[in-house]
């Protein structure tokens, strides 16, 4: 282990000891007087949802000597595996050469080296009410992305960025038949990779795929797809998110008409983020979506970080809450040292970024043309430090 490796764990293990301490002072506070009495006489507590896993945690660490640096190491592991993946640009724009397989970019006069401190997440809102099994895989199919967000967060500047992707972005994507067998490669919206796959991991790892040849072949280090259904249960955990309507959707409810305020609650926030008239003549439907989600998911975070400040374990409690909804590949490594950065800065705070692009028509169907400069101009921005 080198020094820097063994730094990093000790700081690691001086910051997990004081949540510790925290944690097992609270734990005495609670349970104050408890000991010796008759439980029939001890006065019921009302639980506290998200709190458990954390009094389980406190309890295995004290039972074990060596757990304090088995958490450090889960951290350790954690930030290991969350940056792991290289650049892999294979193709470019006019006027920019890679070196490297992209690790070196020179464009417009300037050198941009990829930045290894940057990590990413596919998250995708998947149009189905649950996850696929066998039954359903049959009788629905896998599902479609219907909202597709790269979340980019850079450790070294303490920065999130949100891609806000089209679904309707016109891209290569891999096609498998109904036993998963490879069938090629063939041009489409974005949104199909999922479909061709299982509903789970393999739909997620396809749509991986897409995203990465859509971005010059950026690495995408892990991924998370959830129902849509789940956005209520999301929204009511923070106490709803306030927004302004930005189109009319006072057919669908008559509390959004546009220029409403509205703060949205239960499936009222999911009509918001998921509705579009799929038979209307304006090709433009899913962009006007695609603004409610990105204005959505801005309030969303807005709210999340401000109460995070008074519960720093909260985005892990969010995601616990739709557990059930979602498939994803965050082990507990992962999700250890995501929460430990969401702890030391202002990463929560994130600015969504829509790929810019134009909507067409081809065969009947609603694509999206990315503007390719411009995008890659993004990537350079988000993913790169200039030399």
């Amino acid at each position: 282990m080198s020094r820097q490796d063994k730094k990093e764990l000790e700081q690691l293990n001086q910051e997990l000891n004081q949540e510790l301490n925290q944690e097992l002072s609270e734990y005495a506070r609670e349970h104050e007087g408890d000991m010796g009495k008759d439980k029939k006489t001890q006065p019921k507590r009302k639980k506290k949802k998200g709190k458990l896993w954390k009094k389980v945690l406190v309890v295995l660490l004290v039972l074990n000597n060596a757990a304090v640096l088995g958490v450090a190491g889960l951290f350790a592991m954690g930030k290991g595996s969350l940056f792991k993946d290289l650049v892999n640009m294979k193709d470019t724009i006019n006027g920019a050469k890679t070196e490297d397989n992209g690790d070196l970019i020179v464009y417009n006069g300037e050198k941009y080296r990829y930045n290894k401190d940057v990590t990413s997440i596919l998250c995708m809102g998947i149009d189905n009410e649950e996850i696929a099994d066998d039954e359903t895989l049959k009788e629905k199919g896998a599902g479609q992305a219907d909202s597709i967000f790269l979340i980019v967060i850079d450790t070294k500047k303490n920065k999130t960025t949100l891609l806000n992707i089209s679904r309707d972005s016109e891209v290569d994507i891999n096609v498998y038949d109904e036993n998963m067998k490879y069938q090629g490669v063939k041009t489409a919206q974005l949104c199909l990779a999922y479909a061709y796959g299982d509903g789970k991991e393999k739909s997620c790892e396809n749509m991986i795929t897409s995203v990465k040849r859509l971005l010059y072949g950026m690495p995408i280090d892990s991924y998370i797809s959830m129902n849509l259904s789940g956005i209520s249960v999301l929204n009511d955990a923070i106490g709803g998110v306030d927004v302004n309507v930005l189109e009319d959707l006072s057919n669908v409810d008559p509390e959004l008409a546009k220029g409403a305020n509205v703060t949205l609650h239960g499936d009222q926030a999911e009509t918001y983020v998921r509705y579009r008239d799929a038979y209307s003549a304006d090709i433009g439907t899913n962009n006007n979506r695609m603004q409610r989600q990105k204005q959505y998911v801005s309030a969303f975070i807005q709210k999340v970080v401000e109460q995070s400040k008074q519960d720093i374990m909260l985005p892990l409690d969010l995601y616990k809450m739709v557990s059930d909804d979602s498939v994803t590949n965050l082990n507990a490594a992962k999700m250890s040292y995501l929460v430990s950065l969401a702890g030391k800065s202002d990463l929560l705070d994130a600015e969504v970024i829509t790929v810019p692009g134009k909507v067409f028509k081809k065969n009947g169907f609603t694509r999206y043309d990315v503007d390719d400069k411009a995008l890659f101009e993004i990537i350079l921005d988000v993913f790169y430090d200039k030399e």
